[in-house]
C-alpha cells in the first residue's frame, strides 16, 4: 500500500542567491552587476559622502576618489593601517574626512586638503559637534575632541578629554550611533555612551552586554536596532539587551569583514558572499559575490580585487530546497507543480534530472529518500510544490 504526499518546497529552503521568499512566493532579489575595474589590491575602506558627492576607498598607503563609484584615482598619501570615514562640518561647509590613524583627508566636493588630527585613533565618529575615537594604541581608551572637532586636542573643563574602559570586554572595535547614544562596539560586548551637552555630563550606562568574540566592522543601525557578527552568529541590540537573530543561513556564515545598511536592509560581506537580511520579516538570501567592502549610496556597492559591483534587481537567481517528505522510508518523487517559468533540477542518490524553461508541471520519476531541487531563473515564482508516492505509508 502507498499514499501520495505533498510539500511546499519554498518552505525547505536551503539556499537562496539572489532571490528571496516573500508573501508566500519566490522573488527575484538583488544581484550583484560589474559596473568598473582597476580597483587597486588591499582596499581596507569603502565609502560614499552625501557632502563631497564621492566615493572614497583607502588601502594602507593611498586614498582614492571616484564621483560615479566606478572611476577611482589616486588622491593623496594616507599611510595607515584601520582608515575610517564620517561627514563633517568646517566654516559652515560640509565635508567628508577620511582618517587613517593620525593622518586625515578632508573632501569638500570642489578640493581637499591633508592635515593631522589630535589624536591618532583606530576608529571614531561625529556626534554632537565631536569627534569621539578609540586610541590606535590603548583599545581601552575612548578620546573625544574639543567642540572644533578633529583637529581640536586640547583638554580643559569643556574640551577634548577621554575615559579609560575597564578591561572585561575588551578593546574598541568601532563606534556607532545608536538614537540619541553612541555604541561602543567592544571585542567581547557593547558599552553604552551618553554623551550630550559639556564632558562633565557624559557618562556610560551600565547594561548586560556581553557577548562572545564581535567581528570589526560588522555593526550597523538598522530598522530600529544595532546588528553586528559574532564568532556564534548575527545579533541584534534593541537598546536595552542583546539577542541572536535566526536566518536562513545561521551556521553557514564565516569571516566577515563589511556592512552596510540600505533601505532598512542589513548587508554583510562573508566568504561565502553577501548576507542580504531584513529586520522587518526576517527573510534573508545571499548575493554571490566575494567583497572586502561595502559602501552605500544610491545602491550598495561592493569591492573585491577584480573591480566595482553594484547590487541590483534583474539578474538570475539560484533557489535550492531539500526534503525528504517527512521520512526516511523510500520513496518515489512522481511530480512537481511551479507556477513560473524557470529550469528545473532534481537530484537523489547520484542521480540528476534536469528540466529546462519548465512552467507548471513536471514528472522527475525518481526514487529514494532525499531530494535536492535546484530552480534558476530571473522571474518570480508563485508557488513550488511536490509530491511523492511513498511505499507502506508514513
Amino acid at each position: 500500500m502507498s499514499k501520495k504526499v505533498s510539500i511546499n518546497l519554498l518552505e525547505g529552503a536551503k539556499t537562496a542567491v539572489g532571490c528571496r521568499i516573500s508573501r508566500g512566493q519566490l522573488t527575484p532579489a538583488l544581484s550583484a552587476v560589474k559596473t568598473g575595474s582597476g580597483v587597486p589590491s588591499g582596499i581596507l575602506l569603502a565609502g560614499y559622502s552625501k557632502s563631497a558627492g564621492r566615493f572614497f576607498i583607502c588601502n594602507s598607503e593611498e586614498v582614492f576618489v571616484s564621483v560615479r563609484g566606478n572611476d577611482f584615482v589616486s588622491l593623496s598619501p594616507l599611510a595607515g593601517s584601520a582608515p575610517y570615514m564620517f561627514e563633517d562640518v568646517e566654516n559652515g561647509v560640509a565635508r567628508a574626512v577620511v582618517v587613517n590613524g593620525a593622518n586625515a583627508l578632508a573632501h569638500d566636493g570642489a578640493s581637499f586638503k591633508r592635515f593631522d588630527g589630535a589624536h591618532k585613533l583606530s576608529c571614531g565618529i561625529m556626534h554632537c559637534g565631536r569627534l569621539f575615537g578609540a586610541d590606535a594604541d590603548n583599545g581601552l581608551l575612548l578620546r573625544w575632541s574639543g567642540e572644533g572637532g578633529i583637529e581640536d586636542g586640547e583638554e580643559k573643563l569643556n574640551g577634548a578629554g577621554s575615559l579609560m574602559l575597564d578591561g572585561k570586554r575588551g578593546a574598541i572595535l568601532d563606534i556607532s550611533e545608536y538614537g540619541e547614544r553612541l555604541v561602543l562596539v567592544r571585542e567581547y560586548g557593547l558599552t553604552i555612551l551618553s554623551a550630550f551637552g559639556t564632558p562633565e555630563n557624559f557618562s556610560a550606562k551600565i547594561t548586560d552586554t556581553d557577548t562572545d568574540c564581535i567581528y570589526k566592522g560588522t555593526a550597523r543601525a538598522v530598522g530600529g536596532e544595532l546588528l553586528f557578527f559574532t564568532s556564534s552568529g548575527l545579533k541584534t541590540f534593541d537598546g536595552t539587551k542583546i539577542r541572536s537573530v535566526a536566518h536562513r543561513y545561521e551556521g553557514r556564515l564565516s569571516s566577515p569583514v563589511s556592512s552596510a545598511e540600505f533601505a532598512g536592509e542589513y548587508f554583510l560581506a562573508c566568504a561565502e558572499g553577501v548576507l542580504c537580511y531584513n529586520p522587518a520579516d526576517g527573510e534573508s538570501y545571499v548575493i554571490g559575490l566575494a567583497a572586502n567592502c561595502l559602501c552605500a549610496a544610491d545602491c550598495v556597492y561592493a569591492f573585491n580585487g577584480s573591480g566595482v559591483f553594484k547590487f541590483s534587481e534583474g539578474g538570475e537567481f539560484t533557489f535550492v530546497s531539500e526534503t525528504d517528505f517527512g521520512t526516511v522510508k523510500r520513496k518515489t518523487l512522481t511530480e512537481i507543480f511551479m507556477d513560473g517559468v524557470a529550469d528545473i533540477e532534481v537530484s537523489c542518490g547520484g542521480k540528476t534530472r534536469s528540466f529546462s524553461g519548465s512552467g507548471w508541471k513536471i514528472r522527475p520519476r525518481l526514487r529514494g529518500e532525499n531530494f535536492t531541487v535546484t530552480v534558476r531563473g530571473r522571474t518570480p515564482i508563485a508557488s513550488l510544490t511536490a509530491r511523492a508516492e511513498v511505499c507502506g505509508g508514513i
